[in-house]
């Protein structure tokens, strides 16, 4: 593979690292994730909140 080649691929997978968030920092602000996501999330990993 070229180095430009390279570089484009290192950048891709450094962009699709991004998309991944901790559990544990899901509801940082930072990150901007949705209530649906959360919800989502919390349902995948058993962990759903009951509504306050």
């Amino acid at each position: 593979m070229s180095l430009d080649g390279q570089k484009r691929f290192l950048l891709q997978v450094l962009d699709k690292n991004q998309l991944y968030v901790n559990l544990s920092e899901i509801d940082d602000t930072d990150y901007r994730v949705s209530e649906e996501d959360k919800r989502l999330n919390r349902m995948f990993y058993k962990q759903e909140r009951s509504p306050k």
